[in-house]
């Protein structure tokens, strides 16, 4: 099998599982004794940890190779939902989450696999399929939550999600071959500070790095009020809000795993990344004029069309910047802002919305993306760093 299919398999199983708690973590808290503000922090602790982790694994992959860091990292969620699975109460519960958080690297890995095995040309379009798989993840994580909690219980969804990283742990070991052989001398496993700081004095690096965090400062504003705007404005139902976030994560399935392909090769990654952004900017705007129910439903699609033309063609940007041995650190660190964004964006987005009305955060939200996509204005000729690549594998 490919390494990007297979990296992109686990990107799947541990999307799932990832998606199957948003859905049922509030009742899940209740049922164990927790309140409104147990969720919040539940919600951090799964965030948090990866802006400190994802880039030491993506470090430590660089030494000791992809394979065995993503075996590590598939354990380690795995171990977290088995406690999600056994939680007699609130703090272990917590416990679950912090673990799932600080070992939640497979983005950051899968990444890093694809810069090591696609020629630059054809990176966004394999970063696109990782992303896809992460949409469909999204498409039908919460109905799996959602149908293993009718048929069981709120601790049947750990061990489902158990079952899952363990196929994410045997998909590592049979079939993702190895796309950084281990280094023991490799210099990247050297003081992490250091180290990050060169990363940030490469060219490009540190203005498409604070892209990714504009990117996620906006999506979290929007993804952290939809369901509010929608039933307080709207009158959704809880069905409709869930079927508004499936069309949001099949319209970026499409666009990540076909779209891009085809007009990659035509605009080219910055081009991409920037109507994704001007995509996002006009579609959360609109929502904030209060737009009529049909066209509430149109933005939320837009806005996954934006997101799904922006991230992909983003990292695959980044990737550019630096040669091969530097793939996996530079890429984790990318994830450790993606999860910065979404971690401090959120409580943000619940004060606009209870303070200065249903609107602001979709001002936010718009004013956010405009300054990411006027930082990518500038950035062209994005080339890669000087260093011998490993022969290219492209995808069909």
């Amino acid at each position: 099998m490919s390494p990007v299919y297979a990296a992109a398999l686990v990107v799947l199983c541990e999307g799932l599982v990832l998606w199957a708690v948003f859905p049922i973590m509030s009742y899940y808290c209740a049922e164990l004794g927790g309140g409104p503000a147990s969720v919040g922090l539940l919600f951090a602790l799964l965030s948090a940890p990866r802006v400190v982790f994802n880039p030491i694994f993506a470090r430590l992959s660089e030494r000791f190779g992809r394979r065995p860091l993503m075996a590590v990292a598939s354990l380690g969620t795995m171990a977290g939902s088995i406690g999600w699975a056994l939680a007699p109460n609130i703090a272990w519960l917590a416990v679950s989450r912090a673990v799932a958080g600080v070992f939640g690297a497979q983005a950051a890995l899968s990444s890093a696999v694809v810069a090591d095995v696609t020629a630059p040309e054809k990176r966004s379009a394999a970063m696109g399929l990782v992303g896809a798989a992460f949409g469909l993840s999204m498409i039908f994580g919460p109905l799996l939550g959602g149908w293993v909690t009718h048929l069981a219980s709120h601790g049947m969804v750990g061990w489902v999600g158990a079952a899952l990283q363990g196929l994410s742990v045997l998909t590592v070991i049979f079939l993702l071959s190895e796309t950084r052989p281990a280094d023991p001398d490799s210099g990247e496993c050297g003081p992490p500070r250091p180290a990050l700081r060169t990363l940030a004095r490469v060219p490009h690096v540190t203005p498409l790095l604070l892209v990714a965090l504009c990117s996620a400062l906006s999506v979290a504003q929007i993804t952290t009020t939809f369901s509010l705007l929608a039933e307080r404005e709207y009158q959704f139902s809880e069905a409709e809000a869930g079927l508004a976030f499936a069309l949001f994560g099949l319209i970026g399935t499409l666009v990540q795993g076909s779209v891009i392909r085809m007009l990659n090769p035509r605009f080219g990654d910055r081009k991409l990344a920037v109507a994704g952004m001007a995509i996002v900017v006009v579609s959360a705007a609109a929502i904030a004029l209060d737009p009529p129910r049909w066209a509430l439903w149109v933005c939320m699609g837009l806005i996954g069309a934006g997101v799904a033309l922006s991230t992909p063609t983003v990292a695959a940007l980044l990737s550019r910047c630096v040669g091969p041995d530097r793939h996996g650190t530079l890429l984790g660190m990318h994830q450790g802002v993606l999860a910065l964004g979404r971690g401090a964006s959120a409580p943000v987005a619940g004060v606009l919305f209870a303070q200065l009305g249903p609107a602001a955060p979709y001002v936010a939200a718009a004013g956010v993306a405009l300054v990411g996509g006027t930082l990518l204005l500038p950035l062209t000729g994005v080339a890669c760093e000087p260093a011998k690549p490993p022969p290219p594998v492209g995808i069909p």
